[in-house]
């Protein structure tokens, strides 16, 4: 992802995600950077909802720890403002040097509500009562803090590959 702003903006409004879905990507972070170890704030996904106040998701690291949030009208950060709810993975013993892949999941029917994060195969569940509405998302930015957010550039400061979406969560995908 090119600096300075390392971001990867994916078109993603005609894509039936908006229920249920999976992301999953390999990340290597520029070695010298030590984004998995270090005490920095790193963007490294943000679903836009089609519907301003509608839910979102992000997957930011902050000191060394790996946090998906849903949040319904308003902002992840601070959280002060609308309905979230946070999953995370401490991620300080991950190798900087290395491939990692990352999955994140959800599943917004039904009365009970999950999201799933996983890096290299671990991972965490979180669920919930229902609280959030399933809404299309327009697009997925990759790499960086959100475009139309007035929040400095905090860059993932590596490489992106074999990029995979699918509109089933992992739920889903493992009674198949």
């Amino acid at each position: 992802l090119d600096m300075p702003d390392g971001r990867f903006d994916l078109n993603t409004a005609d894509l039936d995600i908006a229920e249920q879905g999976t992301i999953e990507l390999w990340v290597k972070t520029r070695p010298a950077a030590r984004v998995w170890w270090d005490q920095g704030w790193h963007y490294l996904l943000h679903f836009e909802p089609v519907q301003p106040g509608g839910t979102q998701l992000d997957l930011s690291l902050l000191c060394a720890r790996l946090e998906l949030t849903a949040t319904l009208d308003g902002t992840p950060y601070p959280l002060t403002k609308g309905t979230n709810e946070v999953v995370g993975l401490n991620t300080g013993g991950l190798d900087n040097e290395a491939w990692h892949h990352l999955l994140v999941s959800w599943d917004l029917r039904g009365d009970r509500q999950y999201l799933w994060l996983l890096v290299d195969g671990k991972g965490v569940r979180g669920f919930f009562p229902r609280a959030f509405a399933p809404g299309a998302f327009s697009r997925i930015e990759i790499g960086n803090t959100p475009s139309d957010w007035d929040v400095p550039f905090l860059p993932l400061d590596g490489a992106i590959d074999e990029l995979r979406i699918t509109n089933t969560s992992v739920a889903d995908r493992i009674a198949e």
